[in-house]
Formats: structure tokens, sequence, C-alpha cells
């Protein structure tokens, strides 16, 4: 049987009662307004409740009778035909909580934490890409790979190993000269306009090295982002380097972690000092689904931390299930365990519209 056999025979989504709907978007309103906005949102819905709410509550139950979901195609509309760029327009982020166990508090021990966090939530779910069996690392704008998966969705590394691998890709980014930094910012095209961005990749597909970076970052489960700069507890200053990046010229080169993004994939950022925070294009999933995410990796990095200090405790963990152990010895030749670097082959074009790019990205402000 396919995943969706049954598709067709699901209930649809119901239209709620039009009184209902304008009841809910009311209490949503009352805590962001004072008084007399809140007095006037009031006035303003039983206004259309008289006029042309009803008019427009019956065309969308006219609408919805030939549809599979009355809201789908206003979801796809709202985000597909949006052109701007999805950096500050569409991509939202969420911040996690610090982690209070003080061997998480480096960059690098949580980042491995929470990715070996992500990958258990990963497996528990139905896996529809069999190529998704991998994870994408950035640092300082450059792109590094590994395995973290097999094919039966076994964990390839433990959080040791993941660490060790972290470490290796900072350590080998830290050797970026700065002039090239500038030919390999490829992140910073994910900022431009939608056409834009479409018709540079379609470019960058015609060049074999460049098509396969393009399949690998696409495929891959997530991005682990790296970003070599520490916020403290500055929330302005966490909730911009989130959202869209800091701005930051060197010999007139732009080397801030705005360039450090790749903003259509799910980005797991992690400062230095170990703030964190995630990342997401919005077309291809809700935020009830992400905020879900965080919660859960957040809350097994904790989880795994104690059952190493109390591990003899059937009462704490029964229904906890840890991680089977795996023999790399049998796949040592299958899968990269190793982290390998993604040389982009930079061409004229795309040259040209690394620095286009790099003089947008600076002008980004999350306040205007």
């Amino acid at each position: 049987m396919t995943t969706f056999a049954h598709q067709s025979e699901l209930k649809k989504l119901p239209i709620p009662d039009l009184e209902e709907t304008v009841n809910r978007y009311l209490e949503v309103l009352k805590p962001l307004q004072t008084e007399a906005e809140h007095k006037d949102s009031i006035e303003a819905c039983n206004n259309f409740l008289q006029t042309s709410g009803p008019i427009l509550q019956k065309k969308l139950i006219e609408y919805s009778k030939t549809k599979a979901s009355y809201v789908e195609q206003f979801w796809y509309d709202s985000y597909l035909n949006y052109d701007d760029p999805v950096v500050l327009n569409i991509n939202p982020f969420v911040m996690i909580e610090d982690d209070p166990t003080p061997l998480k508090s480096t960059q690098i021990s949580r980042a491995a934490s929470l990715t070996a966090s992500a990958l258990r939530f990963i497996r528990a779910l139905l896996q529809t890409d069999e190529q998704s069996r991998h994870i994408v690392v950035l640092s300082r704008s450059q792109f590094y790979w590994f395995d973290v998966l097999t094919d039966d969705d076994e964990l390839l590394m433990n959080e040791e190993d993941i660490r060790r691998n972290f470490k290796h890709i900072v350590q080998d980014s830290d050797k970026t000269s700065i002039s090239d930094l500038a030919k390999s910012s490829f992140g910073i095209l994910t900022t431009e306009n939608r056409r834009v961005w479409a018709k540079l990749r379609l470019k960058m597909k015609q060049n074999k090295t460049n098509n396969n970076i393009l399949k690998i970052i696409d495929d891959a489960l997530f991005i682990i982002v790296l970003d070599n700069i520490a916020t403290g507890d500055d929330l302005t200053r966490m909730a911009k380097n989130f959202l869209c990046g800091e701005s930051k010229l060197e010999n007139g080169v732009q080397v801030g972690t705005c360039t450090n993004r790749w903003y259509d994939k799910l980005q797991i950022i992690l400062t230095k000092d170990a703030k964190c925070g995630i990342n997401f294009e919005h077309t291809g999933v809700d935020g009830h689904t992400v905020l879900r995410f965080a919660s859960d990796i957040y809350t097994d990095s904790i989880l795994r931390f104690a059952k190493k200090i109390n591990n003899n405790s059937p009462s704490l963990w029964s229904s906890y299930s840890p991680n089977p152990e795996l023999n790399k010895s049998k796949y040592i030749n299958k899968y990269n365990f190793t982290p390998r670097k993604l040389e982009w082959e930079l061409t004229t074009d795309l040259s040209l519209a690394l620095r286009f790019g790099g003089n947008k990205v600076e002008r980004l402000d999350p306040s205007e």
C-alpha cells in the first residue's frame, strides 16, 4: 500500500463558522493592542459581519466544493507568488534555550549534541527521500558534508564522532583567506529575489560540479551553521543573527555571518558561545512543525546527558530508547564518515552575481 493510497477518503478540513472565525481573530489581537485599538478592531469586525463577511463566507464555501482543501491554494499563492527574497520576507526563526549542562557550553559540543538529537527525531519519521542520508555544514561560508544515516536509517556515528567532524570543519574553514571567501560565499545567492535566484540556479546546474553540489545541499537532511561570532545575551543581536545574519566588511570583502547561510534549507545555527536558533524556508513547512522539532531535540539533548549521569534507574528510562550500537567496519567503504568540502566552480556570471549579492546583503535590516 502506498503512503497516500487512502488520501481521497480523508475528511476535508471544515470551514469554521464566520462568527467563530471573527471571535478567534479578536482573541488573538487583544493582547497585542491597546484598549482603544481593540475597540476599533471590534467595530471593524462587527461591520464586516454585517456587510461583506457573509458574502465572502458563501463564496468560500462554494469554492471549497471543488477543492481537496479550501486553504491549500491560498497557502501556495501567498508563499510561492512572492518574488522578494525569502530572507526577512518568508523565512522565520526560532531561538532554542541555552543548554543548562556545563559540557554543552561550547559551540562544537552543543552543535554535536543537537545534531545527534535531530537525527533521533528524523529516525522516528517516515522516510520519503532515499537520498537524504547526510547533513551539510556551513562554517565561514565554506560548505562541507558527511553521511549520518545508513540506507536502513541506522545511525552512522555517535555524538563524539559528530563533534570531532565539526571540530575538523571549523579548523579547516579558519584557513580560508579573505580573497577565497569572496569567491566561495555562494550562500549569498539564496538571499536574492526568487526569480533572480531561480535563473542563477539554472545556470549553476549547467556546470557538472556545481550541479552535483546543489544536489548534495538539496538532498541534505538539514544544515548545521557554525558562526564565528559570539552574541552573548543580547537578544536583539541574537535575533538579527538568526534572522538574516550580521554584516561585516574586511578589506572590502563581506565576511559577516550574513554570508554563512543557505536560506532554502532548514538551518540549525550556532554562535561561538553556543547560542542556537533555527531558520527555515516557510513554504514547505509550518511553524508548529518546527517548534515541535526544536522542542524535541532540546529535550532529547538534556535527557541523553541525564542518562549518562544516572543510567541505572529503570523508572526514569523505561520509555527512553537508546541509540542502537553500530558496527562501523561493515560500512566503512560505503559511506563518507569524514567531512568532504564542497568546492564550487566560479564562472564569470557567478562571480558577478556574488558581488551584487554581497552588496545587497549588507543592506539587510530587519528593523525596516
